[in-house]
């Protein structure tokens, strides 16, 4: 996502509580998300503006697989995010694709512990 300027990305994780915030700035305006899950697989409905979405988030050996799927007016949008520790921890790596109703992306991100 050429468009976003910066952002921060907090993570709380006590297994088997993860609870995510994340600002990224896009055109000077901070865009915030955040979602609280655990780690079990287990799938969580919610809705939000008027569109329910399908969470899970789910251990694949070293990596934390996040899966969303978006009931959307023209189909399902799906987003799945891999989250990967590397050098002890200091850095996180976030791969992320999307597609179904959407657009398709993949944007790897990194984020350095501070």
């Amino acid at each position: 996502m050429a468009a976003v300027e910066g952002g921060v990305l907090r993570i709380q994780h006590r297994e088997p509580s993860f609870e995510f915030s994340r600002t990224f700035i896009i055109k000077t305006q901070p865009i915030e998300t955040s979602f609280d899950l655990q780690t079990d697989g287990r799938e969580i409905a919610r809705s939000n503006r008027g569109l329910t979405s399908r969470s899970r988030l789910e251990w694949q050996g070293n990596s934390l697989l996040l899966t969303v799927l978006i009931d959307a007016p023209r189909g399902i949008v799906s987003n799945v995010v891999r989250y990967e520790l590397l050098d002890d921890g200091r850095t996180l790596r976030a791969v992320e694709d999307g597609g179904g109703a959407a657009p398709t992306h993949h944007n790897v991100w990194m984020f350095v512990r501070r």
